[in-house]
């Protein structure tokens, strides 16, 4: 999802484009036009190389792709604010790397992929130090704007690593979530069936941002999942849309220019959020811990029982909601909480280790509140995790821009979903 913040971030990058130096033209879409295809220019070799960016054949350009990023968005900054991504060696998975079972075409009951098992599997991004089943694994998801490595290192991907209950997989899901996110979502039900396929385990997903509604998308239409899936951990989500979700686009809406098509998806009353709704995609479907904040900038309403992040638990498989400031009311982790800190917040990995080493969800009483509650980010992470977490939104406003095609509507509910 984009905030509110990327109205200034927009605002910013005019400024330092130089655009603001000579009066704005006449016709403000001409304006508009020649800002964005000049930013067009200098972010389409970063964006184009972001994916790659964790793959030992990563461009070596990156780096200066996200300088001419930084030059755009107002010089240098602070130390790490756009530094390039640190890299990992890693590998996707070659069509040899066949799991035991048969995983593609759709399961008996499950939507059609419409996206071919070649294209589904470039987006699983597997670390060479991968036990394939010794340790637990954990589906990493990321939210929109960025892919998977670039929104976790910062923060949890280093302790999970080094973790002995998380053996770590990711995605990096082509157009960084701001496509169809009925599409987007075929990418996680592929990868959830091929690592547990790959490792003979069941799998633990961990979303952030949009990448909890299609996540919950691909477990309500491909049932099949669930039988794969031990817990679902998600952070900052809105199943039921956000309110404020739309922000960023008001600047080029009302020019006519449109908006990237995941965004109106995921605004309050949206035809995506209604028809997974209808399907009961408002209830867990699998063992569900969702971590959220009454603050967030992104994801809005949060307050009461019509928080956009809560879930029912029709189904009874176990359902644990955290909103931070009612377990750490009065302390320093119960304050204000921005959409992308749920990333490092204190509870987050705590709830995460409890529901992947004990059955059902993460529960709150097995975990020490009283003193995570004093911190300002979780074990094993520093405040460079805070800073270099929440310096992401800029990086995330820069494939904004970056993507096409912007469309006027969402795009139409596809007819597994009707």
């Amino acid at each position: 999802m984009v905030s509110s913040s990327f109205v200034t971030l927009v605002g910013a990058a005019i400024l330092a484009s130089g655009a603001a130096a000579s009066p704005l033209p006449v016709a403000p879409r001409g304006f508009i036009g020649d800002f964005l295809s000049k930013v067009d220019n200098a972010l389409n070799g970063a964006m184009n190389g972001l994916l790659d960016v964790v793959s030992p054949s990563a461009p070596s350009s990156d780096t200066a792709a996200l300088a001419s990023l930084t030059n755009i968005f107002g010089g240098s900054g602070p130390s790490g604010f756009l530094a390039p991504t640190p890299r990992v060696k890693t590998h996707r998975p070659t069509p040899t790397q066949t799991p035991p079972t048969s995983i593609f075409p759709s399961a008996a009951g499950d939507a059609p992929y419409s996206l071919s098992e070649a294209t589904l599997r470039q987006a699983i991004f597997i670390p060479d130090t991968f036990t394939n089943g010794a340790k637990n694994p954990l589906l990493i998801v990321p939210g929109t704007g960025q892919p998977s490595f670039m929104t976790y290192s910062p923060n949890l991907l280093p302790v999970l690593q080094n973790s002995d209950f998380a053996d770590p997989v990711w995605l990096n899901i082509p157009g960084f979530l701001l496509g169809d996110a009925q599409q987007s979502a075929e990418y996680i039900a592929y990868a959830t069936h091929y690592i547990g396929a790959r490792t003979g385990k069941k799998v633990t997903l961990i979303a952030y941002s949009q990448g909890n509604i299609i996540t919950q998308w691909a477990l309500t239409f491909w049932p099949s999942m669930r039988s794969v899936v031990s817990d679902f951990v998600g952070m900052s989500a809105a199943f039921r849309g956000s309110s404020l979700v739309t922000a960023g686009c008001v600047p080029i809406q009302d020019l006519g220019i449109g908006c990237p098509p995941a965004i109106h998806q995921q605004t309050l009353g949206s035809n995506f959020v209604n028809a997974m709704i209808k399907h009961g995609g408002d209830s867990a479907l699998v063992p569900t811990t969702i971590m959220f904040s009454l603050t967030d900038e992104i994801a809005q309403p949060q307050s009461g029982n019509d928080a956009t992040a809560m879930l029912k638990n029709a189904n009874n498989v176990g359902y644990t909601p955290v909103r931070v400031q009612d377990v750490c009311a009065g302390k320093l982790a119960g304050g204000v909480a921005t959409h992308e800190g749920m990333l490092y917040h204190p509870l987050t990995l705590a709830m995460l280790e409890d529901a992947m080493t004990n059955d059902g969800p993460g529960d709150l009483s097995r975990v020490d509140t009283a003193r995570l509650c004093g911190q300002a980010v979780a074990d094993g992470m520093s405040l460079s995790a805070l800073v270099d977490t929440e310096a992401g939104l800029v990086k995330a406003g820069g494939a904004f821009i970056e993507f096409r095609p912007y469309l006027q509507n969402e795009p139409p509910v596809a007819s597994y979903a009707t």
